[in-house]
């Protein structure tokens, strides 16, 4: 529902370090702490707003040129914001805030939460997209990065897991509890901010690469890990060779929590899943279940790079995000293991997209974000499987070598830092020197896809192919009524002629255009490998000759197709 409130926070004060002290327990319904942010002040002020949801907020102290200046807390609950206000502005440069917090765990599935299975209770974190600050006070916006250093009080034999290394371990046997100090990360999101603590058993540490990983899951489950560490030991070596980086965050722990709302969370270091989406026996699971877990950790794992170190500006991007995990999960896996013939499994999910977006209400893949509701309606099929469609056409377009060139410049030139989409756009732009700004702008801004009509033209021994467009919908009443939209149709056309099967791109821009093939065409197929994200109307002849002469030609996803 459209709102009037104003949900993002002034960007005059930003953090550069959070230092988090929080005391849990899965015995316990709260938890508390303390927290040290050392931020930069732009401009003098006496405010310093920040994020929090359900939370008290206390004793908010101002450390100034050594001096400690004590401020009070204004809560705005619409905003899900404190204010903590101070009698004198701070001046321009380095600060460090402290403050007290408290908090209840959440009934639900986010923010910080009692999971359970069974008799295993854990306490587990789910901050994506906007509940990071119903756990601590923070700047909760995906472009004000900031490193993390957790120390966590917990009691005595449970394992804790962050997304830091643990580097001090105090135990207080008197008072049964045991403090856990975790090194700092890199600077992150507030998002992929991660903690649970329960009693998990984790596998010995294996190197890939130079990153130390391990896979935790709770009693009696840690054997069916190993299928897990054979997917990520393949998908991070491939990512980091495919992405010209090394993985960056230092650890790599994966964890099968008790109970979680989402199938798997990317936080930085410390991936969380459903548990049968990443562990599971090889023996007795079926083929399906295999491809489940594969694409799930390949799917995590290339958040790392593409959503962790280079992260989307606000959520309105977040389908790049998804889309492009969704895609490269896919890509890595396939060359993992061939046989499954993923692709061909990808059509599934891209016709599922499909029938969404041939309804009237369906929408464009970027949409307009303002407040957090808006930003959790985001996660959906036309966010992953529409989105990750889409990318794939525009790869096959560009090529291969091409898309990995843009891309490995994109998440160079934006490291640690953060992008939109028509960032993306540029680098891939620049790449391939197409037009890809304008295209990617038609498939993105706009909801829909269209079904494109191909005639053909004999003229001596050259065959002219006319195109056209028109908005696809599925009830026939819209599409009688029609649409002025247009895309940039990305095409590519597999043809047969002179005995040989060939390939030609044509970029369709206009709502019609011919385009002349190298040689006499005896059939053709206008959308190779079936990546294109429209639906074909060829002319009754064209069809026929295809059906007579290029079936034996195509793969299977073209024969569905």
């Amino acid at each position: 529902m459209a709102t009037t409130t104003d949900y993002r926070l002034p960007r005059h004060v930003l953090p550069r370090d959070y230092a988090i002290d929080i005391d849990v327990s899965p015995a316990r319904k709260r938890f508390e702490g303390r927290l040290t942010i050392t931020a930069r002040v732009a401009a003098e002020t006496d405010t310093v707003e920040l994020n929090a949801r359900n939370l008290s907020v206390s004793e908010p102290v101002a450390l100034v040129k050594g001096r400690r200046v004590r401020g009070t807390v204004r809560t705005y609950r619409a905003r899900e914001t404190v204010a903590l206000v101070f009698p004198r502005p701070l001046p321009r440069g380095r600060v460090v805030v402290t403050l007290a917090f408290a908090g209840r765990l959440d009934p639900g599935m986010h923010g910080l939460y009692l999971a359970r299975d069974g008799a295993e209770r854990a306490i587990v974190s789910q901050c994506e997209a906007t509940d990071a600050r119903a756990i601590f006070p923070c700047f909760d916006e995906p472009d004000v990065k900031a490193t993390l250093q957790w120390t966590v009080t917990a009691p005595i034999g449970l394992t804790v897991i962050t997304n830091g290394a643990a580097a001090k371990t105090t135990v207080r046997k008197s008072r049964g509890t045991q403090t856990v100090v975790f090194r700092k990360t890199k600077p992150i999101s507030t998002y992929l901010a991660a903690l649970t603590v329960g009693r998990y058993e984790g596998t010995k540490a294996r190197r890939v690469g130079r990153t130390p990983c391990r896979v935790w899951a709770t009693p009696g489950t840690l054997h069916q890990a190993a299928f897990a560490e054979a997917v990520t030991a393949f998908a991070l070596a491939w990512f980091e060779e495919y992405f010209g980086q090394t993985y960056h965050y230092g650890k790599l722990d994966q964890v099968a929590v008790p109970g979680f709302d989402a199938g798997a969370m990317e936080n930085a270091g410390a991936i969380f899943y459903r548990r049968n989406l990443l562990l599971m026996d090889p023996a007795s699971a079926s083929w399906r279940q295999q491809k489940a877990v594969a694409e799930t950790i390949a799917h995590e794992l290339s958040h790392q790079w593409f959503g962790n170190r280079v992260t989307m500006k606000w959520w309105d991007d977040l389908w790049l995000n998804e889309a492009f995990a969704t895609w490269i999960a896919t890509k890595a896996i396939d060359v993992w293991k061939p046989e499954w013939r993923l692709w061909d499994e990808f059509q599934a999910d891209r016709t599922r997209a499909m029938a969404t977006d041939a309804l009237v209400s369906t929408r464009a893949i970027w949409s307009p974000v303002k407040s957090p509701a808006e930003a959790v309606e985001q996660f959906d099929v036309i966010t992953y499987e529409k989105g990750g469609a889409v990318l794939r056409m525009l790869e096959r377009y560009l090529g291969e070598a091409t898309f990995r060139q843009g891309m490995r410049a994109y998440l160079e030139a934006y490291k640690d830092a953060n992008a939109s989409g028509d960032d993306l756009w540029e680098k891939l732009g620049e790449a391939s020197g197409e037009p890809v700004a304008p295209m990617m702008r038609t498939w993105v801004a706009q909801p829909g896809f269209p079904v494109v009509s191909v005639e053909a033209v004999q003229a001596g021994e050259r065959t002219t192919l006319r195109f056209g467009q028109r908005r696809f919908f599925a009830n026939p009443r819209e599409a009688a009524a029609g649409s002025d939209a247009r895309w940039h149709v990305p095409i590519v056309v597999r043809y047969g002629a002179d005995g040989e099967v060939r390939e030609q791109r044509a970029l369709l821009t206009d709502a019609s255009a011919d385009v002349t093939l190298e040689g006499r065409a005896d059939w053709v197929h206008a959308n190779a490998d079936q990546v294109g994200f429209y639906r074909l109307a060829p002319e009754r002849g064209l069809l026929e000759a295809l059906l007579a002469k290029g079936l034996r030609h195509l793969a299977p996803a073209e024969r569905v197709g």
